[in-house]
């Protein structure tokens, strides 16, 4: 699962639609691959171009998927306290702006996107996370 996946799995008109919304990733030369597409529209410039565009849902939903790392649309209505049909229209419009990937149902953000809103979070990551990246004896104190 990955954004280069997302990106080569959308069909031309979702393609054409995320390139109007995402022009600045055009700029000569024109990305050759999907592989280069995605770290363009991972990039600092583009990215800050496409941030302030975004409404509050969209925002709050971007910022739960990078506390989670991935998720499935479920799990973040579940999280969001919201209705799954809305969800998922918020996810796939982050998706048509290529600000997220759904991949055989889990979310997940450009790897860019997703450090700069967890690192914010960090207080809040989840004890599973924070175990796996200590050691034993820390986690007995």
């Amino acid at each position: 699962m990955s954004f280069v996946d997302h990106l080569a799995g959308l069909d031309a008109a979702r393609l054409t639609a995320l390139l109007e919304f995402r022009p600045d990733v055009l700029v000569e030369p024109v990305p050759r691959g999907f592989g280069e597409l995605a770290l363009r529209l991972n990039g600092v410039e583009s990215l800050s171009h496409a941030l302030p565009l975004l409404n509050h849902d969209q925002v709050v939903t971007t910022r739960a998927i990078a506390m989670l790392g991935s998720a499935t649309v479920p799990t973040l209505a579940g999280r969001l306290r919201a209705a799954e049909a809305e969800v998922r229209q918020v996810v796939d419009e982050l998706c048509n702006r290529g600000l997220a990937w759904d991949v055989h149902g889990r979310v997940g953000l450009p790897e860019r996107l997703s450090e700069h809103l967890a690192a914010g979070l960090a207080a809040f990551r989840r004890l599973a996370l924070i175990a796996q990246q200590a050691r034993v004896d820390d986690l007995r104190v």
